[in-house]
């Protein structure tokens, strides 16, 4: 008996029915064996997409920044900064502005993923405007002074 494919003999491979057509049967005892297909490749951007944002001292909390970059900048403001009347933005370990409100764009669907890496540590700053409205660009500002002498890597005093 072949493995690959049997054939039905004559007499039963055709068979009429009532109806006046014939029926076709062949039976196939094993299948050959499917090509493998390749596996997908991963996206260019895989994550986590998780950062951590300082806000105090002895206060950090983790985000998800696989969304888009105005919803991330509220969000972080509800939860870290809801007493803050000022725009809020990400300061980098190099004392480098992240830009979340630049990062949406005009329409607001840039993603904060793109600016942002993954497992990345920032420190928040309020934006602060000048007093006297010349039109300048607002100050970073930092939330807590610990966080000067953390980016500077001089020891915090307790």
């Amino acid at each position: 008996m072949a493995l690959h494919s049997q054939t039905i003999n004559s007499q039963q491979k055709k068979s009429t029915h009532t109806y006046g057509f014939a029926v076709s049967l062949t039976l196939r005892l094993a299948m050959p064996p499917k090509p493998k297909a390749e596996p997908p490749q991963p996206a260019e951007n895989t994550g986590p997409y998780w950062i951590q944002v300082k806000y105090g001292k002895d206060q950090m909390q983790l985000f998800n920044s696989d969304c888009l970059a105005t919803l991330l900048a509220d969000h972080i403001k509800a939860q870290c900064a809801a007493h803050i009347d000022e725009d809020i933005d990400l300061q980098k370990e190099d004392k480098s502005m992240v830009g979340l409100r630049d990062a949406a764009g005009e329409g607001g669907e840039g993603r904060a993923s793109k600016v942002l890496a993954a497992k990345g540590v920032y420190y928040l700053c309020k934006l602060v405007v000048s007093a006297e409205g010349d039109g300048s660009a607002p100050v970073p500002e930092l939330l807590f002074e610990e966080a000067d002498a953390e980016l500077e890597g001089a020891p915090v005093e307790e």
